[in-house]
């Protein structure tokens, strides 16, 4: 059975040390009950290791919002995934909408990162979602199924079971309310179809709903039978509507 699974994207609002350190410390008690849900934030890129430091020992996962597709090599600005490992973080943010649409990230680029978060053992949490809102399911589908198939091309099979994707259709990311319900279901479903159809096991690939998560929307969303949890934004800025968020996918999906 696939554990519920629930994230928190900074971005870059929270970007000092002392502000990362106050919401991690207030956090983490808040989360000590729900060792049925794995947690996890990727922090702005500045704070990661005062992240690292203030969750060693904790079940609460972390990583960078992005990473160089070369372990290693001339790319001026790029993160490592030798520094991820050298922090013993264990998540990565791959392919997010910002990334794509503001630094024109290609996805033959996204691709690569992928293939190297998964041979280094490194959880990739891979955001796909498309531009504008489909007309119907096999729209929906069609544009779901070109962005698995270009992301995920060059793959092992049974390293399905270590990707985590993230559905965040591009046009719900930052708007006051999330994408409708039924929509979500059917893009997750959509998903796991896709997964099976390219010879992956779905039922071992968690799937979370990302785009204008709240605690007032969370429990209908995960209700859902293919969504595994929720990755949060700004909603989840303040430490207690993280928890509530947690608690919420506890309670419903734990």
């Amino acid at each position: 059975m696939r554990k519920p699974l629930v994230g928190i994207n900074m971005k870059n609002y929270i970007n000092t040390r002392a502000q990362t350190s106050e919401w991690l410390e207030a956090t983490i008690p808040l989360l000590e009950n729900f060792s049925d849900v794995d947690t996890f934030i990727f922090p702005s890129m500045g704070t990661l290791e005062t992240t690292a430091n203030l969750l060693a020992g904790t079940s609460f996962g972390f990583g960078p919002q992005n990473m160089a597709p070369e372990k290693s090599g001339p790319l001026t600005g790029e993160f490592s995934v030798e520094s991820i490992i050298d922090l013993n973080a264990n998540y990565v943010e791959i392919g997010h909408a910002e990334r794509k649409n503001l630094f024109h990230e290609k996805t033959s680029e996204i691709a690569k990162k992928i293939k190297l978060a998964l041979d280094e053992k490194i959880t990739p949490v891979v955001c796909v979602g498309e531009e504008v809102h489909a007309n119907d399911t096999n729209e929906l589908k069609n544009a779901l199924k070109k962005q698995i198939e270009a992301l995920f091309q060059t793959i092992n099979l049974a390293q399905w079971e270590n990707v985590v994707l993230a559905y965040e259709p591009e046009w719900a990311i930052g708007k006051a309310s999330s994408a409708e319900t039924n929509y979500i279901e059917n893009a997750h479903q959509a998903l796991r179809e896709i997964i099976r159809e390219l010879g992956g096991d779905e039922t071992l690939v968690r799937i979370i709903y990302g785009g204008s998560v709240s605690k007032e929307n969370a429990a209908e969303i995960v209700r859902q039978k293919n969504v595994d949890g929720l990755f949060v934004g700004r909603f989840g800025h303040k430490p207690q509507n993280f928890a509530d968020i947690v608690s919420i996918v506890s309670k419903t999906k734990g």
